[in-house]
């Protein structure tokens, strides 16, 4: 098993990263759920490794829960969006990692982090987050129209 250093070291190396957007699947939402449009409550990160497993990283409201999944990366993609996904975005990261801060405001804010964005501290709604790496040449995989509840799905190139 790779030791922590080893695994962000492949984590930055990679070359895709899949940003999932979801309705938060909480029983209980916390009251700021109330400010958020209803197809971008929560959001995580899926990212391929080299030996075919995937590793998922979900910011919760008490830290981050990483994990390792077995599963083909596609057949992952094709069942959140059957399932749970509004939106699932493919993004290059662009420029070079640094440091996370030890404070996080949101799931939107640390996925950012993560993903090296500048200014990542006032991203603090998925939906600000899914704009932003639309503006800088995300790649949307999957997106449901909120307003007729449509969806469309683009896996080419995954």
């Amino acid at each position: 098993m790779k030791d922590e250093k080893e695994i962000w070291g492949t984590f930055f190396a990679v070359e895709k990263y899949y940003i999932v957007f979801e309705r938060s699947s909480a029983r209980q939402l916390p009251w700021w759920s109330l400010l958020l449009d209803t197809k971008f409550q929560h959001c995580y990160i899926i990212t391929p490794l080299d030996d075919g497993l995937c590793l998922v990283i979900n910011p919760i409201f008490n830290g981050i829960e990483t994990f390792f999944t077995s599963r083909n990366i596609n057949d992952l993609l094709v069942d959140l969006a059957n399932h749970s996904a509004s939106a699932i975005l493919e993004y290059k990261i662009t420029r070079t990692p640094r440091n996370i801060p030890s404070i996080m405001i949101s799931c939107a804010s640390t996925i950012a982090n993560f993903l090296c964005l500048t200014h990542s501290f006032f991203l603090i709604s998925p939906l600000m987050l899914y704009k932003k790496l639309l503006k800088l040449g995300a790649c949307p995989i999957l997106y449901q129209c909120p307003f007729s509840g449509n969806r469309s799905i683009n896996m080419v190139g995954v």
